[in-house]
């Protein structure tokens, strides 16, 4: 399954690639992520496509879910080690908690540890959206791997560190009166 998670998340990643040069306009970044978070949730097993009123609402929650996950990991780039640390924890953690082995996740974490060591405070280098977007739709494609509610919630709780420094953050700009 992360074999899919990841070729389920390459268009996205390529365009944050192209954005990290020219700068590309939001509403297609935007169109971009949407698909992504379809595709994600889609290829998941905690959802079983029915059309119901309630399936399309959870199903809507879970593709937000996805696109706040992305955009998360794209926002806390900027701090030193922070996404980084936090992203290969989490990556770790869930992938063995769900039981999600791959050559490729070796390859994931390596190269997260490895960058984690230059980008930690003071940092020599960056991730840029490219890197960040790739680990937030891993995560994000994680996330769906879950069986049940309770799981899923267990590995979005992983996150926590870096949901609550955004809310923070958000809560802090809008007080004063800051984009």
């Amino acid at each position: 399954k992360l074999n899919q998670i990841i070729l389920l998340s390459l268009p996205l990643t390529l365009l944050s690639f192209i954005d990290d040069f020219k700068n590309i306009k939001i509403r297609y970044r935007l169109i971009a992520q949407i698909i992504t978070s379809i595709l994600l949730v889609l290829n998941g097993n905690i959802f079983s496509l029915n059309f119901t009123p309630i399936g399309l609402v959870i199903f809507s929650f879970l593709i937000l879910i996805s696109m706040t996950t992305i955009n998360m990991s794209n926002f806390m780039d900027g701090l030193d080690g922070m996404l980084a640390g936090c992203m290969l924890l989490i990556i770790m953690t869930s992938s063995i908690y769900l039981n999600l082995t791959s050559p490729i996740l070796f390859v994931i974490l390596g190269s997260v540890f490895c960058f984690f060591i230059f980008n930690f405070y003071p940092a020599k280098i960056f991730m840029g959206d490219v890197g960040s977007v790739f680990l937030g739709c891993i995560y994000s494609g994680i996330i769906f791997q879950s069986t049940n509610v309770e799981s899923l919630i267990a590995i979005l709780l992983l996150a926590t560190p870096l949901y609550a420094d955004i809310c923070i953050t958000i809560i802090r700009r809008f007080f004063n009166n800051q984009n």
